[in-house]
C-alpha cells in the first residue's frame, strides 16, 4: 500500500517569484528560502519522499524512485542549510 503525502506548509520563495500560500515551491528555486523554524515541517517531508521512494522501489518504477531520491537530496540540503541558521 502506497504511503499517505502530507499536505505540510514549506518554507517559502522569496519575491520576485513568491507564490500563494496553495503552491509548494520547487526547492531548487534559487529564491528558495528556508531557517530553523522550518525544521519540524521539512524532516517529516524528508521521511515522506524517503517512503514514497521505497514505495516505488517494489514495483521497479525506477523513474519515480530516481525523482524521490533527487527531492530528498534537496531536502537534505534544505535541512543542512536550516541548522546551520
Amino acid at each position: 500500500m502506497g504511503t499517505k503525502r502530507t499536505s505540510a506548509p514549506l518554507p517559502y520563495v522569496e519575491p520576485p517569484l513568491a507564490l500563494p500560500a496553495v503552491h509548494r515551491p520547487l526547492e531548487h528555486c534559487p529564491n528558495f528560502r528556508t531557517g530553523a523554524s522550518f525544521l519540524p515541517i521539512l524532516l517529516p517531508q524528508r521521511t515522506d519522499a524517503d517512503a514514497l521512494a521505497a514505495d516505488a522501489l517494489a514495483p521497479g518504477w525506477g523513474d519515480e524512485v530516481a525523482r524521490h531520491r533527487r527531492l530528498i537530496e534537496r531536502i537534505d540540503i534544505a535541512i543542512a542549510k536550516a541548522s546551520a541558521s
